[in-house]
């Protein structure tokens, strides 16, 4: 109805152009006082030719060897069953090619004698020969189809996410393909957990069609694509996956969850607002990014707010803190011996990365001036996982900031065994605002 007082009831829906037959924005709710025109001429009646081109909707494989593909109106099926209108990139026209009704017809399967490999995104070319009813040509682009990988846990993950917009903004989540396979995100819902039960809620699939993730790719999802883009630089707006329906993230605490259609667990991350750093005294639009993708959403330190030298957020493309971990030879390793913890986006905290030799280890890391002055408890009694990273930001036991100078830390490590490693490192704190 398009008309939410009528569309409660007593109104009909009148055909404006009755010489257009697509059906394509040719209905409208009477204007007629008596709320219709049964037996005469339609209260809305005017010329509406029909002059919008058929596109194609959707195509996607069915199996090996079968295209399902869906047009955005009918098409009589003598013009779609025509195997030369149909072309696949490499592989050519089809063997045969069959309308979902024999008049008229929105969809329509192309038969191919060869199996169409997984993994491989093959291009469709549809002829101009291809018209409606109306005589308007196909004026669809190319279309893109394939058969995916299936989304497996932490082959796609949770890369940075903005759950305090500015006013008049929204949230956005973004992905990265870590693996090496073509990805596709109609396979994947995002969610978020109840804060009470912990139980999932609010899950809403990606997309209905196909969207394919290169490997290295980075895609965002939210449901305003046109604040996004006034807010932020996005170096790749076509990867903005707009929604209709979103997860509520709260802007205190939450859970991003990232599923398959079967609603296994793809990836997960739990935030609060404290893990931004002390130098962001608002955090609204400040996303928060992840360190480094190989590591685990949940490790500690793996998460930093979003530099200010790059607006604060990056959606769709590298992050701006983003430091791969280097392989670590000693048992502890600092990432760099200098940093400047002064909000710029750079070096602003100190990476302590560790790899141990058996599991079970428990640590407990302290910060010392060089005058042997306690500083700051960065960890106490924490179990370590097997490898890992650990962060300090520069600041003091009451999280004041430190003077620029050198420091002193002081790590034990030890097992139930009684295994035990002590090392000192020295780091220098370069410059803070």
């Amino acid at each position: 109805y398009d008309d939410e007082t009528k569309s409660k009831g007593g109104w009909s829906l009148e055909r404006i152009d009755p010489d257009n037959l697509s059906d394509n924005s040719n209905w409208k709710a009477s204007t007629d006082v008596e709320g219709g025109t049964p037996g005469k001429e339609n209260s809305v009646a005017k010329s509406n030719p029909d002059n919008i081109q058929p596109y194609i909707l959707k195509a996607e494989i069915i199996n090996e060897y079968l295209i399902r593909i869906l047009f955005s109106e009918n098409i009589a099926a003598s013009i779609l069953e025509n195997t030369e209108y149909y072309v696949v990139i490499g592989v050519g026209n089809p063997s045969e090619v069959k309308a979902a009704d024999t008049e008229l017809s929105n969809t329509v399967e192309l038969i191919y004698d060869k199996d169409f490999d997984i993994g491989v995104v093959y291009e469709l070319v549809v002829s101009p020969d291809i018209k409606d009813i109306h005589g308007n040509e196909y004026g669809g682009d190319p279309v893109f189809f394939g058969q995916m990988h299936k989304p497996e846990k932490e082959n796609i993950v949770i890369n940075e996410i903005l759950f305090h917009p500015r006013s008049g903004g929204s949230d956005f989540v973004e992905i990265y393909n870590r693996s090496d396979r073509i990805l596709d995100l109609s396979d994947i819902s995002i969610a978020s957990r109840n804060r009470t039960t912990g139980s999932l809620q609010q899950i809403h699939r990606v997309s209905e069609i196909p969207i394919y993730v290169q490997p290295a790719d980075y895609f965002v999802f939210t449901t305003d694509s046109a604040s996004l883009l006034r807010s932020y630089y996005v170096a790749n707006p076509e990867n903005i996956v707009v929604m209709s329906e979103f997860p509520t993230y709260p802007n205190e605490d939450g859970t991003v969850v990232l599923l398959d259609n079967e609603e296994n667990i793809i990836d997960e991350f739990s935030y609060f607002e404290s893990m931004h750093g002390i130098f962001i005294s608002d955090p609204a639009g400040v996303s928060l990014e992840r360190v480094d993708f190989d590591r685990k959403s949940s490790e500690l330190g793996n998460w930093q707010s979003a530099a200010q030298t790059v607006g604060f957020a990056t959606p769709a493309y590298q992050n701006s803190c983003y430091r791969h971990t280097e392989e670590v030879n000693e048992v502890f390793a600092l990432t760099s011996t200098t940093f400047s913890p002064d909000g710029d986006g750079y070096d602003d905290v100190l990476f302590i990365d560790y790899k141990m030799p058996d599991a079970g280890f428990v640590a407990n890391i302290r910060i010392y001036s060089l005058r042997g002055n306690f500083v700051k408890e960065i960890c106490r009694n924490v179990v370590l996982s097997s490898e890992g990273r650990l962060t300090w930001d520069g600041t003091q036991a009451n999280n004041m900031k430190v003077p620029v100078g050198p420091y002193i830390i002081y790590i034990e490590a030890f097992d139930s065994n009684g295994k035990v490693y002590t090392d000192k490192k020295v780091c220098v704190i370069a410059s803070q605002k």
